[in-house]
């Protein structure tokens, strides 16, 4: 089984599937006491299924508090992860798809009358599909029916992944349609916040360098004190632990995809000095840089 996906950057910056059959799966498993997924967005379309724990996801703007067996359509595109640190381990199993998977080359029924309105902007960012949900029985069958055919991977398992997509596409299809017609009891949401996402544009483009609380609210727009409202009040955290986890998520890609020294590493990732990143790094992971390498590598 694949594990999480690791984000590098503000977009994902990894292939999910291949070119000819783009679906991937990966169990994600969350310790307490770390931000389960930092924010950050991908071509692909995600189905998460929440299968152990709580948690606080943002999405573009809009936090969704998730427990297990909650069930979470993102839109291609959408700015989405967690803020919150974890009070105890979480966990949950995610399908990332390319939308012309499932639509297919050229514009037949099913993508006109089913999947345009179900990914159009104007229906929001995310389906949220909670477990009291009537098809969520049908829905969860379907994503564990995925998991065991990648699995297993027999003679022609693509065609069945396909199908058990279309039958998970089928519940989240209802879902929405009983919302716009105000059957459902709880509507999905979409509340586009431009100044998150050109928070985090500004971040992801000048990690690397210094940055203060003051010249991102200046970007921004912002008085200091109100920029650090703003920011406190939708990560939960103060800007300046934003920018070092970043920096710090950077840099565990650096130490175990590359050979890069530590002081390289320190470097492109701008903290200010080797000593500095190295403590840093093990305040966050519990050992050196180092030693976290020689770990992951075995």
């Amino acid at each position: 089984m694949k594990k999480a996906a690791r984000v590098t950057g503000l977009k994902e910056k990894k292939q999910h599937g291949d070119q000819m059959f783009p679906v991937a799966i990966y169990d994600v498993f969350m310790d307490a006491g770390k931000v389960p997924v930092y924010l950050h967005w991908h071509e692909e379309l995600e189905i998460l299924f929440f299968t152990e724990g709580s948690t606080t996801f943002l999405i573009e703007g809009t936090e969704l508090s998730l427990t297990a067996g909650d069930m979470l359509l993102v839109k291609p595109g959408a700015l989405h992860g967690g803020h919150d640190k974890l009070t105890a381990p979480a966990a949950y199993r995610a399908i990332l798809i390319r939308y012309e998977f499932l639509a297919g080359i050229g514009q037949d029924r099913i993508g006109r009358k089913y999947l345009e309105p179900l990914f159009a902007a104007k229906s929001g960012n995310y389906i949220h599909m909670p477990g009291w949900y009537r098809m969520h029985g049908q829905a969860a069958e379907a994503v564990k029916a995925v998991f065991s055919l990648f699995e297993e991977q027999g003679k022609g398992y693509e065609l069945l992944v396909k199908a058990r997509l279309f039958e998970l596409f089928y519940s989240f299809y209802l879902l929405a349609d009983e919302n716009e017609s105000g059957a459902g009891k709880e509507p999905y949401h979409m509340r586009s916040n431009g100044k998150i996402r050109e928070i985090y544009d500004f971040v992801q483009e000048n990690y690397q360098e210094k940055i203060t609380v003051g010249q991102m609210a200046r970007q921004v727009h912002f008085s200091e004190g109100y920029f650090c409202r703003f920011f406190k009040d939708n990560f939960h955290m103060s800007f300046m632990e934003y920018v070092n986890g970043v920096r710090l998520q950077q840099a565990e890609y650096l130490v175990t995809e590359t050979d890069k020294s530590m002081e390289e590493i320190a470097g492109e990732t701008g903290f200010s000095s080797s000593n500095y990143f190295a403590a840093a790094f093990r305040r966050a992971y519990g050992i050196s840089p180092l030693k976290y390498r020689s770990e992951m590598i075995k």
